[in-house]
């Protein structure tokens, strides 16, 4: 017997879940990119686990986590070896307590970030002349970090922003005028800066009072700026 398909029909739990409840011997095969982790069930409990260099129990822990990739499996296949002695069940649940485990770690850290960010925008707004506001956005549009001394409607303002500088990058790199660097958009009352993290991924928007605002200021600390921004991005 031997099958095979995709993590995104069905998920590593339930393929190994669904062999030890019909009590199955089967080698399954599952590849990840560059990565292909090889699991043995006998009889109906996960006997064998092996994923590069790694071997037992902590390479289901790991490759619990994948949701893309492929798997093959073999039917009647015996383990070379015996690595991992915890029950299947237990396997499970202890798989998904420490994927839980990651996920709030990572909406903390991520949390965290932000703050930062946040932090490190209301540090910039202190040395810029004429500020009111300022926000890291994302090239899809969406703001990731924000201070403001107006009432300016930043979520509306990513948006826009965000279509104006693709199509500034456009027009920049089909006239061979090399890199955009940054961008002044400049209204009755305002200047409105935009500058491109590092990545150009994400990009650093500024917007200041004409009447209070100094350009080489404001092209000084925003490139100041740049870099501890781009770092506090979370990964």
């Amino acid at each position: 017997m031997s099958l095979q398909g995709s993590l995104k029909d069905i998920a590593v739990a339930d393929l190994i879940q669904h062999h030890c409840v019909d009590k199955k011997t089967v080698w399954v095969q599952i590849q990840r990119a560059d990565k292909r982790a090889e699991v043995f069930i006998s009889e109906g409990n996960v006997v064998h686990a092996v994923l590069d260099q790694l071997q037992g129990e902590e390479v289901i822990y790991e490759i619990l986590g994948w949701d893309e990739g492929t798997f093959y499996i073999e039917g009647d296949v015996l383990p070379p070896l015996i690595t991992v002695h915890r029950n299947w069940t237990a396997l499970l649940l202890e798989g998904a307590r420490r994927l839980d485990e990651q996920k709030l770690l990572s909406t903390y850290e991520e949390k965290s970030g932000m703050a930062k960010m946040d932090e490190i925008l209301k540090q910039m707004a202190q040395e810029i002349d004429g500020f009111e506001a300022a926000e890291v956005i994302g090239m899809d549009g969406l703001s990731i970090a924000q201070y403001s001394r107006a009432k300016v409607n930043l979520e509306l303002i990513a948006a826009q922003l965000t279509l104006l500088i693709k199509l500034l990058d456009t027009a920049v790199n089909k006239s061979t005028g090399g890199i955009l660097e940054d961008n002044l958009l400049t209204t009755q009352s305002h200047y409105v800066m935009m500058r491109y993290l590092p990545g150009k991924q994400h990009y650093l928007a500024v917007i200041a009072d004409h009447r209070n605002a100094n350009l080489g200021n404001l092209r000084l600390v925003t490139g100041v700026y740049l870099e501890r921004l781009s770092a506090s991005i979370p990964k």
